[in-house]
């Protein structure tokens, strides 16, 4: 009986990376994170915590399981740009410094109502990878599709190039690219389908594709 109705809890693991020491805490499960306050580092500046995937720990983040979140800095030297997330009417998510020419440090997914996240887009609505380099201040909103909406995927062959993985489009929209990849001693050329065709930012979804990349 004593058993009976106990909730599971999980523990979170802080690695501070050189930083002020944090005891673990215990957390119920689908409890909100309560972030510990923010450890010191001499020489450097606190960012964030990132999970396991390398995302940044958000307000309103449940628990579902054991984490270790890692101390995320930047030195106080170091040249530094801001990334902030228009969540569109999703949770709020706090803006994050990054160090300038290093790859971006994206937030865990954010969560609105009755939709589902699909990606951030930057201003010329480009979907952001995970290895893309940042060299100014830029606004990333964040793209949704209604959990109820038809729906196709988008995957991209990069022919040895940066990996983008692939990305789904509603139906009868148009498709969302990604920022262009890389790829060392070339040039990338634009988007193509499996017969040729160049694939431009008005080509609308109908069907499941793979898009692969050209490169002079």
């Amino acid at each position: 009986y004593l058993l009976f109705g106990k909730q599971k809890s999980f523990t979170i693991t802080f690695n501070t990376d050189g930083g002020t020491s944090i005891s673990n805490i215990e957390v119920k499960n689908n409890e909100i994170v309560e972030l510990p306050d923010s450890p010191t580092k001499e020489g450097y500046k606190f960012v964030g915590w990132t999970n396991d995937e390398g995302n940044i720990i958000i307000k309103g983040t449940k628990v579902t399981k054991d984490l270790i979140l890692k101390a995320n800095w930047v030195s106080n030297d170091a040249e530094t740009v801001i990334a902030t997330f228009n969540t569109d009417n999703g949770n709020e998510i706090d803006s994050i410094i990054i160090e300038k020419g290093k790859i971006i440090i994206l937030p865990v997914m954010p969560i609105k109502d009755g939709y589902i996240f699909v990606g951030w887009l930057d201003s010329k609505g480009n979907f952001i990878t995970k290895d893309m380099i940042v060299t100014n201040n830029i606004i990333l909103k964040a793209m949704w599709i209604k959990k109820d909406a038809k729906t196709f995927t988008i995957k991209f062959d990069t022919d040895g190039g940066s990996n983008v993985g692939s990305i789904i489009v509603e139906n009868g929209k148009v498709i969302l690219l990604p920022i262009n990849p890389t790829k060392k001693g070339y040039v990338f050329a634009g988007w193509v389908d499996e017969n040729g065709n160049a694939i431009t930012k008005d080509f609308i979804v109908s069907k499941d594709i793979t898009i692969k990349a050209l490169w002079k």
